[in-house]
């Protein structure tokens, strides 16, 4: 599995973000697709190789398979799964340093174990930084009750509860 996060330009931003599984290959790579809620855009991660020229060869985000509409490309052709960085946005555009395409820790369900798992949905750049100043807050809080408050606020409270500069209008928490 995979995560997409980052990318500067919102609209994109919206469609490509999530978690990625594996569906399928083309020209000897996998193909991910984006978990997402039925009847939403299908978003997919898939290799294309050097048959239309290599100035089409790379990893692409779109659609479908080979498809004309897209969304970001990398022109990187020799790893085996897409690329962490170096992704264009648009695909003939300049490279966005902020998209990031990585590995998934875990798939899809709430943790094991240690405790339950926290779902975190950001829309934009100010979301990621309240998230950041969240996380921070909790991890330096005195006792863990305190994190455990931090959390209810989020989800009862508000941003103004917890005292973080920034609105948590684009951060959902699950």
């Amino acid at each position: 599995p995979l995560t997409v996060g980052g990318c500067s330009n919102p609209t994109v931003a919206s469609i490509i973000q999530g978690h990625f599984t594996t569906k399928d290959s083309n020209h000897g790579r996998p193909v991910y697709k984006k978990e997402s809620a039925p009847g939403s855009v299908s978003v997919l991660i898939y290799y294309w190789d050097e048959r239309d020229g290599p100035n089409f060869s790379g990893w692409w985000f779109g659609p479908k398979v080979g498809g004309d509409q897209v969304w970001a490309y990398n022109n990187q052709r020799s790893s085996a799964g897409p690329p962490s960085s170096g992704w264009r946005v648009p695909w003939d555009g300049p490279i966005d340093d902020s998209l990031r395409v990585a590995p998934s820790q875990s798939g899809g369900g709430g943790g094991g174990g240690g405790g339950g798992g926290v779902s975190v949905r950001l829309g934009s750049i100010s979301s990621l930084t309240c998230f950041v100043d969240l996380v921070l807050a909790i991890a330096v809080a005195p006792e863990p009750a305190h994190s455990d408050g931090l959390l209810q606020g989020v989800t009862t409270g508000g941003p103004q509860s917890l005292g973080l500069e920034h609105g948590l209008n684009d951060v959902g928490v699950d």
